[in-house]
Order: structure tokens, then C-alpha cells, then sequence
């Protein structure tokens, strides 16, 4: 190992100034912002927060990015963000404004992607929060990055191998998000099918709207749905339950606030501890549950089966969730409805606050839902069970994955293991 200044190894680059006068909701080339970093998640993501994401001016070609370009924020939007990396997806669509810093690894003297990592490493984040400027909303610099102290790895081979084994456990969680996300869009197609074409399977095995099932217009809801079947409020109900805030023991437990979930992931960070945290009130996960942020826009969900129980002993929530246990097999039809469309587009439009827009348990009132038959719940509920046994045991492997990679990182970039060590 050896003991450098970043800039012996690397330089920084700031990006340019972008008037606004020429910002577009349409066009070629995407300014970046510090939305397209994926905190606290980690790497790249399109940034849905803005629609005047597109530069329509003149722009420089060194401020024109190229796939593989490894970007740094300059600017602290968000607690903890300085120091975060993220490479760029594609060439020639992206531009590098001035609260983005280019990296440009010295490739004869550290690894590329090596340098990704030892960029967003503890050692390096440390150093820069310390240095940043202590206003309302912090930042940093191309020098205060290059000034940072590292140890690194004598070659660039080793520097390489190390990356590898990042890179590794990344894709493996990557692929598991699609592996998800394919599993998700399943029980959206079978839960159009059955809830909202009324194609769901009768007692005769047959699909209810094309074998002549019956449809009566239901006053509350302004349409129709099946014979037999009635709408309730989403606060009283026969569905399920609202959980109430409270939390019975405190050790052991990590707390969990909406930030550190990022599309079912959960992101391991620097836990918030429970000293002095008792009189707080906190949510406490039970199996069968559903979890989902309170906040306008924010789509952030969790399903606990009975076989969460990993989570569950575990977690304890922030109170920026809100939570339902479901009952009398309704749980794959309440995740179904909760992860729909709809649902999130009425949840934002009740949304109401002064500092910050979100819904709250007396809001449910307002939100209607249909109520099958316990037979029709007990056949949905049984063709999703093992959809939704799967997507845990994915967010579990994930959360292993995300943790062996906190551990990792610093243990390997100070180099008190080795990569050959390592087994996953």
C-alpha cells in the first residue's frame, strides 16, 4: 500500500456555468444536476425530479461527457451526498454543469474504476465533509477533492481486481432489482386482469366478464364492478388494519427512514441509534404488512410476508411511512392496490402541508376500495404468494449485498484484506 494525495493520482475538473435562459423541457443534450446521483443508493440515475432538464445554448465539447466519465458532486443538496460518483450512461447527450466535477483518473497510476470507489469510500467522504464550507447548503471543490489522503494499492493490478469485486456485487444487485421489477409488472398484469377487467377466475375456473359475470353500478365508486361485490373507505375497512406509531423494544434495531428505501432496496448508512430515542414515536413492523411513504411523490413501498421476519426484527421505521396489516388473505390484493397508479396518483392529490405535502391516516377516508369476495381474495392471494415470497427473498439478498459492500469497501481500499480472501 501507499499513501497518497488524490491529485498525484487524478485531477478534477469543475463543469460550466448553464444559463437558464436556455433550459428546455425537449431537446438533445441533458444538463446534469444533482439528481442524477443516486443517494444513497450509489452510481447513476435519469433525474424525474425536473422536466427543464434539457440546454437548448452553446456549449463547450470538453463539457459534453462521454459513457464511462466518472462524475462527483460539488454541492451538498442532500446530507452525506458529497464525495458520491456516478459514471455516465451514454456519449454526447450529457453536459457538465458547474456543481458537477469531472474525475480523470491518471490510468497509468489507478484503475478507473478503482477510482470510482476510493472517490465515494469512507476515507475520502470523511475528509471532505470535514473540509466543506459550513453554510446552509455545503460544498466542495475540485482542489479540496484532490488534497484528500488515501492509501491505495501498490499496482494498478491490484487496484483492478478490487474493482472487479465491486463492480461484482453491484451488477448482482442490479440484476436482482430487474429480477424484481419483472416480478412487479407480473402482478400489475394480474391484477389488471382480475380487478380492473374483471377477468378473475370464477368458482368454475372460468374469467368472469367473458363467461357473462354479472356488473352493477356502484354509487360510490361511479362505475362498475362485479355483482356481489361492495367499496369501503381505505380508514374503515374489512381489508385491514392501520397500524399506529409505537415501538415496544428498541435494541437492537436499526432505524429506517424513507431515504434509505430505493426501489425496495434498502440502503445500509450510518444508522441512527436509539439512545435518547424513546419517547419518540417510531413504527414497529409486523408480518403481512405494507408499508409506503406519507410524502407527496415520494413512491416508496415495502411488503412484509410471514417470512420477513429478517426485516422485521431488524427495522424499526420513521414515522414517514404509514402502515397497513393485512387480513383474511388481502395481502397480494392490498399490494396490488397500494403499488397502483391510481393509488399514488390520489394519494398525491390529498397530500396537504405547510413545509412538506403529505397524507395522513384520516386521509384514507377519501380514498375508496373495492372489496371481492373472500374466495376471490383466496385464489389471488394463492397465484401471487410465491411472487411476493420471491421479491422478499430478493430485497434480503440485496440488503446482505449492500451491507458486504459497506464492510468491504474500506477493508479493501486500505488494503486489510485481499481480494483472494473473499467469497461471496
Amino acid at each position: 500500500m501507499k499513501k497518497i494525495k488524490l491529485k498525484e493520482v487524478l485531477k478534477v475538473k469543475r463543469g460550466t456555468s448553464l444559463s437558464g435562459d436556455y433550459y428546455s423541457e425537449k431537446g438533445e443534450k441533458i444538463r446534469l444536476t444533482l439528481g442524477n446521483f443516486n443517494y444513497p443508493g450509489g452510481g447513476f440515475k435519469v433525474n424525474n425530479s425536473k422536466k427543464d432538464i434539457y440546454f437548448l445554448g452553446e456549449v463547450k465539447s470538453e463539457f459534453i461527457l462521454k459513457k464511462g466519465d466518472i462524475i462527483t458532486p460539488l454541492t451538498e443538496q442532500v446530507s452525506g451526498l458529497l464525495g458520491e460518483t456516478a459514471t455516465i450512461p451514454e456519449d454526447n447527450k450529457y453536459i457538465q454543469s458547474g456543481d458537477i466535477g469531472l474525475v480523470i483518473p491518471d490510468e497509468k497510476r489507478i484503475d478507473k474504476r478503482f477510482c470510482y470507489y476510493l472517490i465515494s469510500s469512507p476515507i475520502v467522504k470523511k475528509q471532505l465533509d470535514a473540509a466543506a464550507q459550513q453554510t446552509k447548503i455545503r460544498h466542495t471543490s475540485p482542489e479540496k477533492i484532490m488534497d484528500c489522503v488515501a492509501w491505495i494499492p501498490e499496482t494498478v493490478e491490484e487496484q483492478h481486481n478490487i474493482a472487479l469485486l465491486l463492480d461484482y456485487i453491484n451488477e448482482k444487485i442490479k440484476n436482482n432489482n430487474k429480477i424484481n421489477d419483472n416480478l412487479e409488472e407480473l402482478m400489475k398484469t394480474i391484477y389488471q386482469r382480475w380487478f380492473i377487467e374483471y377477468e378473475f377466475l370464477d368458482n368454475n375456473g372460468k374469467a368472469y366478464k367473458s363467461a357473462g359475470g354479472k356488473l352493477v353500478y356502484n354509487e360510490k365508486l361511479k362505475r362498475e364492478i362485479p355483482s356481489g361485490w361492495i367499496a369501503e373507505n381505505c380508514f374503515e375497512n374489512s381489508l385491514f388494519e392501520i397500524l399506529k406509531p409505537g415501538v415496544e423494544h428498541f435494541n437492537n434495531k436499526n432505524y429506517l427512514a424513507t431515504a434509505n428505501i430505493n426501489d425496495e432496496d434498502i440502503i445500509d448508512g450510518e444508522w441512527i441509534t436509539f439512545e435518547n430515542r424513546e419517547s419518540r414515536a417510531n413504527m414497529q413492523p409486523v408480518s403481512n404488512s405494507i408499508w409506503f411513504a406519507k410524502m407527496k411523490n415520494s413512491v416508496k413501498h415495502l411488503t412484509l410476508v410471514k417470512d420477513s421476519q429478517w426485516f422485521i426484527d431488524k427495522y424499526i421505521l420513521s414515522t414517514g411511512f404509514l402502515g397497513i396489516k393485512c387480513k383474511n388473505n388481502s395481502l397480494a390484493y392490498m399490494h396490488s392496490f397500494i403499488y397502483s397508479d391510481y393509488f399514488e396518483k390520489v394519494k398525491n392529490m390529498l397530500s396537504h402541508g405547510a413545509t412538506q405535502e403529505a397524507i395522513n391516516n384520516d386521509d384514507l377516508k377519501h380514498i375508496n376500495l373495492v372489496i371481492p369476495p373472500k374466495d376471490v381474495l383466496e385464489r389471488y392471494d394463492k397465484i401471487t404468494e410465491n411472487i411476493l415470497k420471491e421479491k422478499d427473498n430478493i430485497i434480503h439478498e440485496n440488503q446482505r449485498l449492500n451491507e458486504l459492500k459497506e464492510y468491504l469497501l474500506p477493508l479493501l481500499m486500505n488494503g486489510q484484506i485481499n481480494v483472494d480472501d473473499i467469497e461471496i
